[in-house]
């Protein structure tokens, strides 16, 4: 896909070491973001025992037999989804995020000029009490009563869908 694509101002392909770039990026960031996640969601699990019992007994009750976990056995675990989606909400593998103004706005009284640069640190989104009492502590169960079922894509990180940016 990379090596046939072309640029649409004067139709050329990448040269070889922006492929090379390009493909570092989609490796690295990729496997990265992914290991984090998964790596905080153990720890937490490792933490709260509850939290790690009921992922478990989830598990026995949908995949019996030690059977492997399928991409059609998700939607049977939603404690599952929770655990990662609670882990992603305390500890974001992308926990900082830039924005460039496309166009001239206000926030709150405060002017962003076209081709401003701000930055979004999204656990300051992330551990407020709209996310219950204890907003910093994990809660897989806490977070599905609070967004769920209408819980919005951006619910966690609310700048990863912001009209007017580039």
């Amino acid at each position: 896909m990379l090596l046939d694509a072309r640029y649409e101002d004067d139709g050329q392909p990448m040269s070889e070491n922006q492929l090379l770039d390009e493909l570092n990026i989609l490796l690295v960031a990729g496997h990265e973001t992914s290991a984090n996640a998964l790596a905080w969601a153990f720890s937490l699990l490792a933490h709260y025992p509850e939290a790690q019992r009921q992922l478990r007994a989830e598990i026995a009750a949908q995949l019996p037999g030690s059977q492997l976990v399928e991409f059609a056995d998700l939607p049977r675990l939603p404690y599952a989804l929770q655990v990662v989606q609670e882990a992603m909400r305390l500890y974001p593998p992308a926990w900082i995020m830039d924005r460039v103004a496309t166009e001239a706005d206000e926030f709150r009284g405060c002017l962003l000029p076209k081709a401003r640069c701000f930055r979004s640190i999204s656990t300051a989104c992330t551990t407020t009490l709209i996310f219950g009492p204890m907003p910093k502590c994990f809660g897989p169960s806490a977070l599905r009563r609070v967004l769920c079922p209408r819980r919005r894509p951006t619910a966690t990180c609310p700048l990863a869908a912001a009209r007017g940016c580039a």
